[in-house]
């Protein structure tokens, strides 16, 4: 139906394509949003032919990505996590790997990460341990990758970390966060008295063995694995160590873990950065705080020596914040869906997204006007954004 250029025809769709010259500048089927409707306007273009909003067909395409890990290996993860079977658990790890580096870019990156951010919901659960496992797969990935770069010659790089390793050591590495026995603080203070111990890992003698203490949790973690026969002895030190500052401020302070280059310490950086980063992700997501804090606190925390700062540099370089089908609130009151991330410093924070309500395709790294406000959580929804707005406006009125 043909119909003047006006603003009210945002959202319609072109029922025939815009023709200027003889050249086609908008082609049939396109929606019109509020941009291109100024640029329609702007040109000089007075009619067009669209088809009314009432006469679109509003059953939407959308091809739906799935998770990186997919739910059918999560729950895996989960039942082999709650029985302790190193072998379960080594194997849903490898299965991981293979899931996780299959979204790797040609350039690298992982801008197709997707996983499900209601998760976040409960912080204490295994999904806490899936999430660092993914994070810490991609990390020791790039790490590898970027020591290959480094070196001439091709084949096995000396200094590469185990990715098997890391990958069931992130699984594990929160093991002592739900312990309640006597016989773990028994366990501390037996490694207290070996003296072999006790010389590498002086800090073990801080543990107070009268009280249960989050901060010592790599180290109730330790004390839960270590025993486990077909648990690689490197695995269970990068568990120990996991919790490990850079400027050896944490609760256990090995000798030289500064300046230790060894497979087992490098893993314990990754897996310390990648739990420190999940853990402020699913702060962010339950108090209603933007992602965009999340490059802040990284790089605070790498200046102070809470995390390394090589390490996070490379994760923040090729990890996005927002996952693929992230569903985010922006700041003109919109909810959208993340279609296309950016992992950057740049434009981490600015991805593409498609506008819900109008299937509007927004690529924020050029719309400088708007940029995403939080991440949404489930029962966020644009109506109750809309009620309390209205309900602030009510108050300011009174």
């Amino acid at each position: 139906m043909r119909q003047e250029v006006t603003y009210d025809l945002v959202g319609t769709t072109l029922e025939q394509p815009i023709v200027v010259k003889g050249r086609v500048l908008v082609n049939e089927g396109v929606v019109l949003t509020e941009s291109l409707v100024a640029k329609l306007l702007k040109l000089g273009i007075k009619y067009i032919d669209v088809i009314q909003k009432e006469e679109v067909n509003t059953t939407e395409v959308h091809i739906e990505i799935p998770n990186t890990v997919s739910d059918e290996l999560c729950e895996k993860v989960r039942e082999s996590l709650m029985n302790n079977n190193v072998k379960e658990i080594e194997s849903v790890a490898s299965d991981m790997i293979t899931s996780v580096l299959r979204i790797s870019n040609l350039d690298g990156g992982f801008s197709n990460l997707k996983y499900d951010l209601e998760t976040f919901r409960n912080i204490n659960s295994l999904d806490h341990s899936i999430r660092v496992a993914i994070f810490s797969i991609i990390l020791t990935y790039l790490y590898n990758q970027n020591l290959r770069g480094r070196i001439v010659g091709s084949g096995a790089v000396s200094g590469e970390v185990n990715i098997n390793d890391v990958a069931v050591a992130a699984l594990m590495h929160d093991e002592g966060s739900n312990f309640y026995e006597d016989d773990t603080f028994n366990k501390i203070n037996a490694l207290a008295q070996n003296s072999e111990f006790a010389t590498k890992f002086p800090g073990i003698i801080n543990v107070p063995l009268d009280r249960r203490d989050d901060a010592f949790i790599p180290i109730y973690s330790f004390c839960l694995v270590h025993d486990l026969k077909d648990l690689s002895t490197e695995a269970k030190f990068m568990i120990l160590m996991s919790g490990e500052t850079e400027n050896n401020m944490g609760p256990l302070n090995p000798v030289g873990f500064s300046e230790d280059k060894s497979n087992m310490v490098i893993g314990a950086k990754i897996i310390r950065l990648c739990s420190f980063y999940d853990n402020f992700l699913a702060h962010c997501y339950n108090t209603g705080v933007s992602f965009e804090n999340v490059i802040s606190v990284l790089g605070e925390s790498a200046v102070t020596g809470a995390i390394n700062q090589e390490l996070a540099d490379l994760f923040m370089t090729k990890v996005p914040i927002y996952p693929i089908g992230a569903k985010v609130l922006l700041t003109n009151g919109e909810r959208a869906e993340v279609i296309k991330s950016y992992a950057d410093y740049t434009y981490s924070t600015r991805p593409q997204v498609r506008v819900l309500k109008t299937g509007e395709i927004i690529d924020l790294r050029y719309a400088t006007t708007l940029t995403v406000d939080s991440v949404c959580r489930q029962e966020n929804s644009l109506e109750q954004v809309i009620d309390r707005q209205v309900d602030t406006v009510d108050i300011g009125r009174k």
